[in-house]
C-alpha cells in the first residue's frame, strides 16, 4: 500500500502540473510514444487512419499524445493534441518506464474523459470509422477491455518467453519476479493478456487494478504482462477478454482489410512466422 500511495502522489503531480483536467472528451485515444522513433512512428500512424482523422475533425474523438519535453515536433494534424512532460516525479527513468506510468495511469490522469483505447505506436489502426465507434461502445458497456495473448498458456509461459527472446530491459528483475510469483502461489490458469491496444472507461472499478500493475512495475520489471497478471489475482478485478483477432490481430498481411479489423501489430515475431509459413504453404501449392 506504501507504494501505491506514492504512486498515487506521483499521478496527481503530473495531472496537476499539466493542468490534464483540461481535456475533456467523451471519447479518446491516448498514447504516450517516448523516445522520437515511437512518436514518429505514433503519428504516421494516427494520421494514416482515415478513422481516425474522420471522427477527429467532425470532435466525436480526442487524440492525445503524451511525450518527452526532449521529443523534436514536426508539423502535424490541429486535431492531434500533443503534451509534453518532464521527467515523472519519484518514478523510474527511461523512456520505457515513461510510457508503462502514462499508459497505466491514463484512466486517473484523465478524469474528465468518459473512456479511452490506449495504442501502442506500431499498431495500424482500422480505416472504418464504424469499428473504433462500435469498440467505443462495448468499452462504455464492460470498463475494460484487452485482447488475450493467443500463444501464452499462463505467466510461466509469458516469463519463459520473455527471457528467451531478451524482451526486457533487466533480467534479474523479472527473474526476481518470478521468484515473487512463486512465493504468493500464482495460479497458472489467469489468462495472459496482450496491452498493445486496451480500452477502458474513466471512474471505474479497475483503478485498484492500474495501480497494482504500476506497482509491480516499480517494483519489479517493465513487463506490463506479468504486472497485469498479478493484478488479476491480487485485486479480484478482471476485464473482458477479446479472442486474438476480436480487436487485434499480431500479424500483418495484404491479405487483411484494414476497413474491416480495428488494429494490427506489425512488429511482432508471432507476425513474422506468420507470413514465412504462409509463403512455405503457397510454394508447396502452386
Amino acid at each position: 500500500m506504501i507504494q501505491e500511495d506514492k504512486i498515487k502522489v506521483s499521478i496527481n503531480r503530473v495531472k496537476k502540473e499539466y493542468d490534464l483536467d483540461y481535456f475533456k472528451a467523451d471519447r479518446a485515444i491516448i498514447t504516450a510514444p517516448f523516445g522520437q522513433k515511437y512518436f514518429n512512428q505514433t503519428i504516421k500512424r494516427l494520421t494514416d487512419s482515415k478513422a481516425v482523422n474522420k471522427l477527429a475533425k467532425k470532435n466525436k474523438i480526442l487524440v492525445i499524445i503524451v511525450t518527452s519535453k526532449e521529443t523534436k515536433l514536426a508539423e502535424y494534424p490541429r486535431w492531434l493534441k500533443v503534451i509534453l512532460i518532464d521527467e515523472i516525479p519519484n518514478w523510474l527513468p527511461g523512456n520505457t518506464y515513461q510510457n508503462r506510468f502514462i499508459k497505466w495511469a491514463i484512466p486517473l490522469l484523465f478524469k474528465n474523459i468518459r473512456s479511452s483505447i490506449w495504442l501502442d505506436s506500431d499498431v495500424i489502426i482500422t480505416n472504418r470509422s464504424l469499428k473504433l465507434e462500435k469498440l467505443f461502445s462495448r468499452i462504455e458497456k464492460h470498463k475494460f477491455i484487452i485482447t488475450k495473448h493467443s500463444s501464452r498458456q499462463s505467466w510461466l509461459d509469458e516469463y519463459e518467453a520473455i527471457i528467451k527472446l531478451r524482451r526486457c530491459l533487466h533480467p534479474e528483475k523479472v527473474e526476481k519476479q518470478k521468484d515473487f510469483f512463486e512465493s504468493v502461489s500464482l495460479p497458472f490458469d489467469i489468462p495472459v493478456v496482450q496491452s498493445k491496444v486496451m480500452g477502458r472507461a474513466h471512474n471505474s472499478d479497475f483503478e485498484a487494478l492500474y495501480l497494482e500493475v504500476l506497482s509491480q512495475i516499480f517494483r519489479f520489471s517493465e513487463r506490463d504482462q506479468l504486472g497485469i497478471i498479478y493484478a488479476m489475482f491480487k485485486t479480484k478485478l478482471r476485464p473482458v477478454i477479446l479472442q486474438e483477432g476480436t480487436m487485434l490481430y499480431t500479424y500483418y498481411s495484404k491479405q487483411i482489410n484494414m476497413s474491416s479489423v480495428c488494429f494490427v501489430e506489425t512488429n511482432s515475431r508471432m507476425g513474422y512466422w506468420y507470413q514465412d509459413y504462409r509463403r512455405f504453404w503457397i510454394r508447396m501449392l502452386f
